[in-house]
């Protein structure tokens, strides 16, 4: 098994069945030994697979003590394969699942050493201020941005988030992909048909809501399109509403292990 390959691994497992403490040279030559030691009394072997049991509110969660040669693979797995979620929400992916000595040091590299994260999100090391956004009335600023969240059992991750600035009134549709096409079919299905035309479209520089078919979409409809600053991700407003989401959708589906697209997402719509 892969978990008595590992050193580490099969030194604590050692220790467990036998009671025999390692030696202090071997503790040396292993420094993550002494971490896992100090685990000793959370650690449980079960069926030739070493666990780490955690206190969750009333429930115990058991994490798989992974080996070495895993980590890489499954932070993949939890942040490249996820769409790329940040720091924290990668770092609970995987410590409800896996335990392994200074986790969080290795999620916050692997989300610094990702090329499509460093693109979207580095910073300048001086960047402008923020410009406070005024508007007086509905549909003067419509704000767009995707949400992507741990897929529901319907494998559906994608919530392009709509949000009028003045009313803050926002709606979320579920969508397949990220595509272009998929972009412009659900802001004209889903908001412009039932609310009419916004005057400006407001968004951040991804490559999907700055394509051809969207400058399309506006130029017909006569929606002026303006952008975030690359410096500045957060002057898009609709990022409030997708913390509102993710919040619900954590505790909600927690207690109904339900497809939360179905139930959740029709739910908030509109709050803000």
């Amino acid at each position: 098994m892969l978990s008595l390959n590992d050193p580490v691994i099969s030194q604590i497992i050692h220790q467990l069945e036998t009671g025999e403490t390692s030696p202090p040279t071997v503790r040396q030559e292993m420094p993550q030994l002494s971490i896992f030691l100090r685990e000793l009394r959370k650690l449980e072997f079960q069926n030739g697979i070493l666990y780490r049991k955690r206190q969750v509110g009333e429930e115990n969660q058991y994490q798989l003590i992974l080996p070495e040669s895993l980590r890489a693979m499954v932070l993949q797995s939890l942040h490249d394969d996820m769409g790329h979620l940040g720091f924290d929400r990668t770092l609970d992916l995987t410590r409800a699942r896996f335990f392994w000595p200074k986790m969080a040091l290795d999620v916050e590299q692997k989300i610094k050493s990702c090329s499509r994260c460093v693109c979207r999100k580095t910073l300048p090391e001086k960047a402008a201020p923020l410009v406070n956004i005024q508007v007086t009335r509905p549909l003067e600023l419509v704000c767009i941005d995707f949400l992507t969240i741990e897929p529901d059992r319907s494998n559906t991750k994608d919530v392009l988030v709509i949000t009028d600035f003045f009313t803050k009134y926002a709606v979320a549709i579920p969508t397949p992909n990220q595509k272009a096409r998929t972009v412009a079919k659900a802001l004209w299905e889903n908001f412009i048909v039932h609310y009419g035309f916004p005057e400006k479209l407001h968004s951040d520089q991804g490559a999907d809501f700055e394509s051809k078919t969207i400058k399309e979409l506006c130029d017909l409809a006569g929606i002026q399109k303006v952008r975030t600053s690359p410096y500045h991700p957060r002057g898009n407003p609709v990022e409030r509403f997708n913390r509102t989401l993710l919040n619900i959708k954590k505790h909600l589906f927690l207690e109904t292990n339900c497809s939360y697209f179905k139930g959740i997402v029709p739910s908030v719509t509109g709050l803000l």
